[in-house]
């Protein structure tokens, strides 16, 4: 009994120096076509995995016509985001909301999108 005592005080003795804090990656999006919506954005980044710092990405950004929400697979409306051979990666656009980003990550991978741009339809502080 004393040795439990002893690793409690000893645990919240530890506790007191511990120190957290939430840090948003943020990067940029360059957008360089269509001319109308040609334009450097601020973004938030969501990580999975090994962050790949330091570099670029080019590709094509699709918007889809059903599944806007990533919220579902996208197997049920028969639409698939895999590059043609040699041809550029696609960057899959969706609405923010009704799921977990996590989820709309998962969606788009699986459909075969090499990244997921989230909008968000308001102006507010980037966070992830």
């Amino acid at each position: 009994m004393r040795g439990k005592l002893d690793f409690a005080i000893l645990a919240l003795f530890l506790l007191g120096f511990a120190d957290a804090r939430f840090v948003v990656e943020k990067n940029s999006l360059k957008v360089t076509s269509p001319d109308s919506l040609k334009d450097v954005f601020e973004c938030a980044i969501g990580n999975f995995g090994v962050p790949q710092y330091g570099g670029t990405m080019v590709g094509v950004v699709l918007y889809p016509k059903s599944n806007r929400k990533a919220c579902k697979d996208f197997e049920e409306f028969d639409i698939s985001f895999k590059a043609k051979p040699g041809g550029f990666p696609t960057f899959l656009l969706v609405d923010r909301g009704d799921c977990y980003f996590t989820a709309k990550a998962w969606n788009a991978q699986k459909a075969g999108a090499a990244a997921i741009l989230v909008a968000d339809d308001r102006i507010e502080p980037l966070i992830t």
